[in-house]
């Protein structure tokens, strides 16, 4: 064999060995976790659309996530592109095959936030939301963005809402250490607990459709009983806690009072209406009120999310006060507090019908107002 000869296949016999010295390096060390590490994999969906983008989010975000930081480092840095191109090197995840290839950084990644809104906008059939702690338990351990994003997060619970996957947000609250999703956030967890208000509401308080309503929503409370959903920071001298909200509380009181009105006879076989109005009173002056103001646009805006908000808390009152006895203290209270609630509420949908913007259309707050006390009104 001629020099040159004899250089090439020392190349050759170098790179071999460099590569598997690079190989051994890697996966000894990561081997035990990888092992009990299992990357999510998809269900078929109903589209091949959505399909692919699963699986594009799978390949280039989710699976990276559950390499070791050498093998992370290898498929990223453009010094191993050419090795990778010719060697096969391969990672061991739970008895899945991962051959390493290169990633450009900066133009093979998609855009996560951008990724994310196309697949609930491709998530049409109840089954496909299936896949969603799946999804949702990858992009937490790749420490995606989107999981701090409020308001993809909500774009999610609105989701899944409209597919009536209630049980898929259940689950991805209960799995919160897998999936990231949590209720310590005030926004969330009323947006949540709200979800089932809605699911009676729009089936016009059919007697199945309130009465797993109301489960769902004490599972909800339970779940923030969970120190992973607690929420506890000192905000202006109180709490913010979620499981003294006003808000939050009112969800299940109007749940359990319509139910005990429409399909229990009205009586309170339960109790619960008893209950969750209890809560509601030791928990009143958690209440905030209109905040007083010129008429600008900011301020009418801010009002009409306070109605919006309150409109929940009075439509509980007006429930259980059609339950519970007259003449018990309970409910003595909540006709006292709920009628100088009442007022105010009346005095901020009247200030924002008179303004023009609340004359431009039929805003939030005062379409409420208006379908709490309809019956009253008529």
């Amino acid at each position: 064999m001629n020099g040159k000869g004899a250089s090439v296949a020392l190349g050759v016999v170098k790179s071999t060995s460099i590569c598997r010295a690079i190989q051994q390096r890697m996966f000894s060390a990561s081997l035990k976790r990888q092992k009990t590490a299992v990357i999510p994999v998809f269900e078929k969906t109903s589209s091949s659309e959505l399909d692919d983008a699963l699986a594009l989010v799978r390949e280039k975000v989710i699976v990276p996530a559950y390499l070791s930081a050498s093998q992370r480092n290898m498929i990223y840095r453009p010094r191993y592109k050419k090795l990778l191109e010719n060697e096969t090197m391969v990672a061991n995840i739970a008895g899945e095959r991962i051959r390493l290839t290169h990633v450009d950084s900066m133009t093979e990644l998609p855009n996560t936030r951008t990724t994310f809104h196309k697949l609930l906008s491709l998530m049409v059939e109840k089954g496909d939301f299936n896949n969603m702690p799946k999804l949702l338990e990858g992009l937490h351990k790749a420490n995606s963005a989107i999981m701090q994003d409020r308001k993809a997060l909500r774009s999610l619970i609105g989701s899944i809402r409209r597919a009536d996957r209630l049980d898929i947000l259940i689950e991805c609250l209960r799995r919160s250490s897998d999936t990231g999703l949590t209720l310590r956030t005030p926004e969330l967890a009323e947006q949540a607990m709200r979800v089932t208000y809605l699911k009676a509401f729009y089936a016009e308080w059919d007697v199945n459709h309130t009465k797993k309503a109301l489960h769902l929503a004490e599972m909800l409370l339970d779940l923030m009983e969970d120190p992973k959903h607690s929420y506890t920071r000192a905000i202006r001298g109180g709490t913010n806690d979620p499981r003294a909200s006003p808000d939050i509380i009112a969800i299940p009181l109007i749940l359990a009072a319509t139910r005990a009105s429409k399909h229990l006879d009205g009586k309170d076989e339960e109790g619960k209406v008893e209950q969750y109005a209890e809560r509601l009173l030791a928990n009143w002056i958690n209440i905030k009120p209109a905040r007083p103001g010129a008429t600008t646009l900011q301020m009418l805006a801010r009002k009409n999310r306070w109605l919006a908000d309150t409109m929940y808390i009075l439509h509980s009152t007006t429930a259980a006060l059609s339950v519970l006895n007259s003449s018990s203290d309970i409910a003595i209270r909540l006709k006292e507090n709920s009628l100088k609630l009442k007022e105010e509420a009346k005095s901020v949908d009247m200030e924002i019908g008179s303004s023009d913007w609340g004359k431009e259309m039929l805003r939030q707050g005062p379409r409420m107002y208006q379908t709490v006390y309809s019956t009253e009104a008529s």
